[in-house]
């Protein structure tokens, strides 16, 4: 059973190095055919694709903004979180929901102000 895992995970990091090597000959071979187009200021519809392809990879990759969690997926997105938060208060007990709302006063300071409660009147000298 040791042997199998030790197995797994020699592949699992041949695959890695070869995944990191691949991508590394990928992005030094386009930067060095586009960077030398874009700053003559002559590029052409291949470049162009080059260049989508290289920020694609640099700063996007290649999955899809919808069903990958952060804001666009169905995993986030300000609305899903609120209304998480409206349901665990819901569920929650008076006195759970003031101990929660202390807790993240203590934490956040002035900028964990509930929705509905009414800004501390300022002290006058």
């Amino acid at each position: 059973m040791k042997r199998f895992w030790i197995l797994k995970g020699l592949k699992f990091a041949l695959f890695g190095i070869a995944f990191v090597l691949l991508g590394g000959y990928i992005i030094m071979h386009l930067w060095n055919w586009l960077i030398p187009a874009v700053f003559t200021g002559n590029i052409g519809f291949a470049q162009a694709l080059g260049i989508l392809v290289l920020m694609r990879i640099l700063v996007g990759g290649f999955r899809g903004h919808r069903g990958h969690g952060g804001w666009g997926g169905h995993h986030g997105g300000p609305q899903h979180w609120k209304a998480r938060m409206d349901q665990r208060m819901a569920n929650m007990s008076p006195e759970e929901r003031e101990a929660f709302k202390q807790q993240m006063k203590s934490r956040w300071g002035k900028h964990c102000g509930g929705r509905n409660e009414q800004p501390a009147p300022s002290k006058e000298n």
